[in-house]
């Protein structure tokens, strides 16, 4: 009897690891995750631009979308750009920054009404962001290196939880004589700014998207 419950006992063990192993999330492509260097710059000098300056407008109500990822499925949702400034000169130097508002995020896989809303919105706020303590995140520009058919390597200061670390990823841009589009997915191993909750997002990369507009002024 004891023998027959140690087999039953082991196909269970065994189910479990296998189960573990194929609800995992999958790590993402290597050459989508943003490569992050040490860096603790506060304030970091726009590059001086030429005479012949184009200066854009992000497009009103613009947001970023964010994916995290845990055991057996994910959660998506969005955040608001709360301010933005863009610049490019004639030479393709670039300067810029914009600033997120973490107050707006939201989750865009539930219903607003489903009892576990509230739960992982809190849970985001409060555990991974501490909104209360940290509003912003926010991107400064460093440097925009074109490569070829429109692919930019482009490289940020990402300031977070009032951890600031330089992050690279390639971007899809296109200019034309009025506007610029900006396309990017990137991954961002979120303990780089200690972010080590295990909460509801399970794996270590959050996913963020970019689909930008830019008017010029």
């Amino acid at each position: 009897m004891r023998k027959n419950v140690l087999i039953v006992v082991g196909l269970i063990l065994l189910v479990l690891v296998v189960l573990f192993f194929a609800l995992k999330p999958k790590a993402p492509d290597q050459g989508s995750i943003a490569v992050v260097t040490e860096n603790d710059m506060d304030v970091l000098p726009l590059p001086e631009l030429g005479d012949n300056v184009r200066r854009y407008r992000l497009e009103p109500g613009s947001q970023m979308a964010w994916t995290g990822r845990k055991i057996g499925g994910f959660h998506d949702g969005t955040v608001d750009i709360l301010q933005w400034a863009f610049a490019i000169d004639d030479d393709g130097t670039a300067a810029g920054k914009f600033i997120i508002d973490m107050d707006t995020i939201t989750i865009t896989d539930m219903d607003a009404d489903d009892p576990m809303y509230n739960q992982l919105l809190t849970h985001l706020r409060e555990g991974f962001f501490a909104v209360d303590a940290y509003p912003t995140v926010e991107f400064d520009l460093k440097q925009a290196l074109p490569k070829t058919n429109g692919v930019y390597d482009i490289v940020w200061n990402l300031k977070l939880k009032g951890v600031s670390r330089e992050i690279s990823f390639p971007a899809q841009v296109e200019i034309t004589d009025d506007s610029m589009t900006a396309q990017a997915n990137f991954f961002v191993d979120r303990t780089a700014w200690g972010i080590d909750e295990v909460i509801q997002i399970a794996d270590k990369y959050i996913e963020f998207g970019v689909n930008f507009t830019f008017e010029r002024l």
